[in-house]
């Protein structure tokens, strides 16, 4: 009998402090909202600051008449076309 009753006080302090957690939250926590409801304004404010810092960046082209650019040398390689698929990867095999 006594161990149900701790039981019951137990489940009733979790669930206060549940609800008490919630309206927490809810009146004095963080206000996610306000950040939606700037609006277009700040839509693109992050890439105007990028863009201003871009913006000031001051590049010497003298760089590419330099002999170390121009003993520069490509080491690329050319990719060879690929056979292209199926018309419906899905379908059956077999059935193209």
């Amino acid at each position: 009998m006594k161990k149900k009753n701790t039981l019951r006080n137990i489940i009733i302090l979790v669930v206060v402090l549940a609800l008490l957690w919630l309206l927490y939250t809810t009146f004095f926590g963080s206000s996610d909202i306000a950040i939606l409801d700037q609006g277009a304004g700040s839509v693109g404010a992050d890439l105007v600051v990028t863009f201003n810092k871009l913006e000031r960046i001051k590049f010497d082209s003298n760089l590419f008449t330099t002999p170390s650019y121009s003993s520069l040398v490509d080491f690329s390689i050319d990719i060879p076309p690929q056979p292209i698929s199926r018309p419906n990867p899905f379908a059956a095999i077999g059935r193209n």
